[in-house]
């Protein structure tokens, strides 16, 4: 491949992306409406959309000998 098919395929992904992510935040327009007086769908839905990836705590240690877990 020549370093400026290169450059155009890579300017087309980069469009094609952003056409994607146009599309992906109508659909999250939608679906909040559609879910707006549904409040537990709502939050479902919302769990949901987090599994690719997922907002994780930090880890608690576990409680020190005879006490209470330890702050980091």
């Amino acid at each position: 491949m020549t370093s400026q098919r290169r450059v155009g395929a890579t300017a087309e992904l980069i469009r094609v992306g952003r056409e994607i992510g146009e599309f992906v935040g109508v659909l999250d327009g939608i679906n909040r409406f559609r879910f707006a007086e549904q409040p537990e769908l709502l939050a479902r839905r919302n769990s949901a959309r987090n599994v690719a990836n997922p907002v994780r705590a930090k880890a608690v240690p576990p409680p020190a000998e005879g006490g209470e877990a330890k702050a980091t």
